[in-house]
């Protein structure tokens, strides 16, 4: 790949990351924060179901912005077969979230959150960002594991001693 397109490449996912998944990450962090707060206070004598119910709740989101994050600083140095299987569960079980959030069975109704710009700038914090960032990056590391290739020479001569 030459240059000028590892540049766009670069500024497409500094925008994406600061548009995308900057606010999903202070949101998460937020409400982990407030969890973590809230039931140190109100449980100190005992640990509840419900505050094991809630940090499970917590913990999947957590683990699938962690893939991200770690895709999104690491990208320039991968190609596909390169990504570790725990990272491609993170963002398998993200994107399937996502797609949970965002499907028409947890809506009012789908004509209405399409047109409604209330709906669309939950679900780009709520997961639609980062699934734009994933495809993103998983494009990106498709086309540098096409033009990263080893070039096979002519040469047949591989004799070792």
């Amino acid at each position: 790949m030459n240059k000028i397109n590892k540049r766009a490449f670069k500024v497409t996912i500094i925008l994406e990351t600061l548009f995308f998944m900057v606010p999903t990450t202070i949101l998460l962090t937020f409400g982990m924060a407030i969890l973590i707060l809230g039931f140190s206070q109100g449980n100190k004598d005992a640990l509840t179901p419900a505050y094991l119910y809630f940090s499970g709740l917590l913990l999947i989101p957590g683990y699938t912005v962690y893939s991200l994050w770690w895709l999104v600083l690491s990208y320039h140095k991968l190609i596909l077969s390169t990504i570790p299987l725990r990272i491609w569960f993170g963002l398998f079980i993200g994107a399937t979230l996502t797609l949970f959030i965002v499907s028409p069975i947890s809506m009012e109704s789908l004509a209405e959150s399409i047109i409604s710009i209330k709906h669309f700038r939950k679900y780009l914090i709520f997961g639609l960002g980062p699934l734009i960032v994933v495809a993103t990056l998983l494009t990106i590391i498709y086309l540098q594991t096409i033009f990263n290739k080893p070039r096979v020479s002519g040469n047949k001569n591989t004799s070792s001693l």
